[in-house]
C-alpha cells in the first residue's frame, strides 16, 4: 500500500465548501477567502506549507490530465503571491515554468516566497493574461481566481501553439461549457474534464485549440 497523504487544516476544511454552498454563485467570496489565506501564508511559514500541501493532489491530477512532461514549457496565468501550483509542478515534473500576475505586489511576494523555498529558478513576472504572448508555451495553466477569464482565453486561443494545452479550474457547473461554446467555440474545445473534490468540489478542464 502507498503512503497515505498527510491532511492539513486546509485539506480538511476547504473541500467541504462545495458540499454546503453554491461555489459558482459565491465565487467572489471564495476567491477572497483564498486571498486572505495567501496573505497569512506570506507571514507564517507553517500556513504556507499547509496551503501548498492542499494543492498537491489537485496538481498531480492536472499533470496527468494535460500529460505534462519535463520537456514542456509551462505558463501559469494568475499565479498570485503564493504560486503553489507552479511550485508543485516544478517539484514533480522539473519543467521550465513562468508565472505571471497582473498584481505587482503579488509578483514581488511570489519572488520572495519562491526564494525562501529554494525555488527561485521559477520565473515570476508582471503580466496581463489578456495581452500576454503565450506562443512559446506548451501548457498554460489559468488559475481559479483570475478576472476576465474569457478575455484571457480569447488571447490565449489567438496566440497559443496549435498543439498547446490549456488547463483551467472552475466550479462544478455546466454553465462554463455553454458560455465557452457560445463565445469561443470556434477556437477552443473542451477535450476532457475531471472532478476535483479536494478543491471545493470543483473541476479541472483541459482545453485544446480547434484545428482549422
Amino acid at each position: 500500500m502507498g503512503k497515505k497523504r498527510k491532511e492539513g487544516m486546509f485539506k480538511k476544511i476547504l473541500p467541504k465548501l462545495g458540499l454546503f454552498f453554491d461555489i459558482e454563485r459565491m465565487k467572489k467570496i471564495v476567491d477572497f477567502s483564498y486571498i486572505v489565506i495567501e496573505k497569512f501564508s506570506m507571514i507564517f511559514p507553517m500556513i504556507a506549507k499547509d496551503y501548498v500541501t492542499f494543492y498537491e493532489e489537485l496538481v498531480e491530477r492536472e499533470i496527468k490530465l494535460a500529460g505534462v512532461t519535463r520537456d514542456d514549457k509551462i505558463l501559469n496565468i494568475g499565479s498570485g503571491p503564493v504560486p503553489a501550483t507552479s511550485l508543485l509542478l516544478s517539484k514533480k515534473v522539473g519543467t521550465d515554468i513562468t508565472c505571471i500576475d497582473i498584481d505587482k505586489n503579488a509578483v514581488r511576494h511570489a519572488k520572495n516566497f519562491l526564494k525562501k523555498q529554494g525555488m527561485d529558478q521559477i520565473k515570476v513576472e508582471y503580466g496581463d493574461g489578456t495581452k500576454y504572448d503565450v506562443s512559446e508555451f506548451d501548457v498554460i495553466f489559468i488559475s481559479w481566481g483570475v478576472n476576465n477569464l474569457f478575455q484571457i482565453l480569447r488571447n490565449v486561443s489567438n496566440k497559443m501553439k496549435n498543439d498547446a494545452r490549456v488547463v483551467i479550474r472552475l466550479p462544478k457547473s455546466e454553465r462554463f461549457q455553454k458560455d465557452l461554446e457560445k463565445k469561443l467555440g470556434k477556437t477552443l474545445k473542451i477535450e476532457k474534464t475531471i472532478p476535483q473534490p479536494s478543491y471545493s468540489n470543483s473541476k479541472s478542464i483541459l482545453l485544446l485549440k480547434v484545428k482549422t
